[in-house]
């Protein structure tokens, strides 16, 4: 059970992750305009999963890294809070764009490293 303090700190990339779902007769983005069915943000990276992870096992996590000061850091930050993690080491760049991944197809993704380079 969740008590006082921080039983573990979570050091690495905080992501957001575009989810794209593509229409039934698009097959990938290699056409000049691809059809999409939804697009939708999750959250990602090595220290927001680990973190999300081990609060669900009932251990205080914190997470340290940084994001953009923008859309996805608002996003990122109400998502932490939403798994009760101490969010005091996440720090914001005023002057690197967020790292944001888009899955592909056929284990492929895009990438923009931003700012976790």
């Amino acid at each position: 059970m969740k008590g006082p303090g921080m039983d573990v700190l979570c050091l690495g990339l905080l992501i957001s992750d575009v989810l794209v779902k593509l229409k039934h007769n698009s097959t990938s983005f290699n056409e000049d305009v691809t059809m999409v069915h939804k697009i939708s943000l999750s959250s990602g990276g090595n220290a927001l999963n680990s973190a999300f992870a081990l609060s669900k096992l009932g251990m205080n996590t914190g997470i340290s890294g940084k994001v953009s000061c923008d859309y996805f850091r608002d996003f990122l930050i109400n998502v932490m809070k939403e798994h009760s993690c101490d969010i005091r080491g996440v720090k914001c760049s005023k002057f690197l764009p967020h790292r944001f991944t888009i899955p592909g197809f056929k284990r492929s993704k895009v990438t923009h490293f931003g700012n976790n380079p």
